[in-house]
């Protein structure tokens, strides 16, 4: 069924987030408290379960990803940093050395503690991309202050070309604190899957999740008739591979990167 009192905002990318607030009461088995976040003009509120949405009043205008925390607050991250809603009002939350500058990721501690954690987003200037390795900010406190997250890859488990190319959290797209080990986090990027065991560390390591979760766009295929290549993929972003061994990663790929 369509909710008619929200818009479908931007044309090439529409309603950016969804998420329910499970922290509300429930209306017929409902999440009461819904929210939705429309690129290019705010995030919308529903208190009824869905059934009508309004426009939060002062709400950024380019939202990326929400999360709630055990007391009921909305943390957003979006073009211009990172914000916070307490039901009546919004504040501005952004860690102080990147002000105005996009985050994506964000994700709050099950436990009420306080805690949670944004990534910023890729960004482009004078006509470059800026996504390799970006930096993860971590709070004790609801963003009343914060401390850059020191990090490094452990390479044991990513493929070879990952390691070769230097490809970590590059475009780096969600995070999740796991609510089962406390200090466990994980992220999305570009490629693939990364966690780490303790993002409290002073020094956080990071391992690959490569199996089943790598991603690359294939668009051509072609296996030559002899020689020890198998096979020939072409790829966007890394430009394609060559594959001498369908059961194993290639360890490179034909070009650097996509700004190359």
């Amino acid at each position: 069924q369509k909710v008619g009192s929200v818009p479908s905002g931007q044309e090439d990318i529409g309603i950016r987030c969804v998420l329910y607030d499970s922290t509300s009461h429930l209306i017929e088995g409902r999440t009461s408290i819904v929210y939705a976040g429309v690129w290019n003009v705010g995030v919308y509120q529903s208190k009824d379960g869905g059934e009508s949405f309004q426009l939060i009043e002062g709400s950024p205008v380019q939202p990326r990803r929400m999360a709630i925390t055990t007391s009921g607050q909305l943390v957003l991250t979006h073009e211009k940093g990172v914000a916070i809603y307490d039901g009546k009002s919004w504040k501005d939350i952004t860690p102080n050395d990147v002000k105005g500058e996009p985050f994506c990721g964000v994700s709050t501690d099950a436990s009420g503690s306080g805690k949670l954690i944004v990534s910023m987003d890729q960004t482009r200037r004078n006509g470059k991309y800026f996504v390799d390795n970006l930096p993860i900010y971590r709070t004790r406190d609801n963003g009343g202050t914060w401390e850059k997250v020191t990090k490094s890859p452990d390479w044991t488990t990513a493929p070879g070309w990952f390691k070769n190319h230097g490809f970590f959290q590059d475009a780096m797209s969600s995070l999740q604190m796991d609510p089962h080990h406390p200090g466990r986090v994980y992220s999305t990027d570009w490629f693939s899957i990364w966690y780490t065991n303790d993002i409290w560390a002073e020094n956080t390591t990071w391992l690959n999740i490569p199996h089943g979760h790598e991603e690359t766009y294939i668009f051509q295929l072609a296996s030559p008739p002899a020689g020890d290549a198998r096979l020939f993929v072409c790829s966007p972003d890394v430009s394609g591979f060559r594959v001498t061994d369908p059961g194993q990663y290639p360890e490179n790929s034909f070009s650097r990167s996509y700004n190359e």
